[in-house]
């Protein structure tokens, strides 16, 4: 049994959020957005997109270029200004190692990271992980990792996107990259996320409501909608004769 599903894992409410990478979108941004899900809080986030879902007639591209980016972030003390610092204690460290490994073991392979970080000595630093030929079905599409390491999953048509993507029993944010806008609202239509970036991916304004759907936590935070939860609703009923 992977480490995540043990009695020693940390429940969470949160993510494995997608994003859709269409074979028009601009691919540097959506890799630049790749590898920024895995720096906020050292993949700590259960905002980040940690499943890319990609057009497969640009996967190898694609591909190639998140690596690029995710293999030369700088792992360290927070003191040095790195791209990256620790997780939070060796049990999460233990366990996202333990969770690469298993995917490994499932037939996906590691682009780089995987290990871990040389800065390992001085506090509990995983490598920037990224894994292709990741399969919705494995424990690292499936569970959120809480962790820095990314995984891209191929798909052939926009509808097969939208199912991966809420093939989940989370659904707290997701994305979509293309260069088309009906593509965009349609997509965003159907993706069963409480929030979704089009053609960007990192924080939205304090005016904007922030929660999710299924397993992904109750209510909203931020925007006007926040303000329910201090508010207490009371019903009237009166006879008019």
């Amino acid at each position: 049994m992977p480490p995540s599903a043990s009695s020693e894992s940390i429940s969470s409410s949160g993510g494995k959020s997608p994003s859709i990478i269409c074979a028009d979108a601009d691919l540097e941004v959506a890799a630049k957005a790749g590898a920024l899900a895995v720096i906020r809080n050292s993949g700590q986030s259960c905002f980040a997109t940690t499943r890319l879902l990609v057009d497969r007639t640009i996967y190898e591209s694609f591909v190639e270029r998140v690596a690029t980016h995710i293999g030369g972030l700088s792992v360290g003390h927070g003191l040095q200004d790195p791209d990256l610092g620790p997780l939070i204690s060796a049990r999460q460290r233990a366990r996202v190692e333990g969770i690469v490994d298993q995917a490994r073991r499932d037939g996906a392979q590691v682009v780089t990271g995987g290990g871990t970080a040389a800065a390992s000595a001085k506090g509990h630093f995983v490598a920037p992980t990224l894994l292709r030929d990741v399969t919705n079905d494995m424990p690292v599409a499936r569970e959120e990792v809480f962790g820095p390491v990314q995984s891209v999953i191929a798909f052939d048509t926009v509808d097969e996107a939208v199912a991966i993507a809420n093939d989940t029993e989370y659904g707290l944010s997701a994305g979509v990259f293309t260069a088309h806008i009906g593509t965009a609202h349609r997509v965003a239509a159907e993706l069963q996320a409480g929030q979704v970036q089009i053609n960007r991916y990192s924080g939205a304004g304090v005016e904007v409501p922030f929660g999710g759907y299924k397993n992904s936590g109750l209510g909203r935070e931020k925007g006007t909608e926040a303000l329910l939860h201090y508010t207490q609703l009371k019903s009237v009923i009166m006879a008019t004769s």
